[in-house]
């Protein structure tokens, strides 16, 4: 990736808004390395597994209620994602990315279909939820005023 003409794309083009024109390049560097953005990661096997045991409030361990719509719910698409869920809770090395779309349909499915609670999948996006920079977001390094002046921007 070309770091600086990454920089200097963000900031004379200002996709979010963020005001970068009427900013010196201080103001600049103190928006792009700010902690407010929120972007969903893919969650490891090992916290799939460990948020699978727990239960939401007034609620049942998720791996039970799973384990019970695999065995006899009455939906056979809500049987069949139950069961692909289960083999990807048990299983090492996987992840769950909620950016795909198809990964969203099938917790919103175990939701409608109730093998799990609307609790239970704000649980699971807030565990896929990591707050960073907008320079993170872009893959960059934290900005300083000299990188901003070496990009040339505006």
């Amino acid at each position: 990736m070309d770091v600086l003409k990454t920089l200097r794309d963000e900031v004379n083009n200002d996709p979010l808004s963020r005001g970068y024109a009427a900013m010196n390049n201080a103001e600049r560097s103190a928006s792009l390395n700010a902690k407010d953005r929120s972007i969903k990661i893919p969650i490891p096997s090992t916290e799939i597994l460990a948020w699978s045991a727990q239960s939401s409030a007034s609620d049942r361990p998720r791996i039970i209620k799973l384990e019970e719509a695999a065995a006899s719910h009455a939906s056979e698409a809500i049987k069949a994602i139950s069961k692909a869920s289960l083999e990807m809770i048990k299983r090492d090395g996987t992840a769950l990315d909620l950016n795909l779309p198809d990964r969203m349909q099938m917790v919103d499915a175990l939701v409608a279909g109730g093998a799990l609670s609307a609790n239970d999948k704000t649980s699971l996006v807030t565990l896929a939820t990591k707050t960073v920079s907008r320079a993170e977001e872009l893959g960059l390094p934290e900005i300083s005023e000299s990188l901003l002046q070496s990009a040339g921007v505006i």
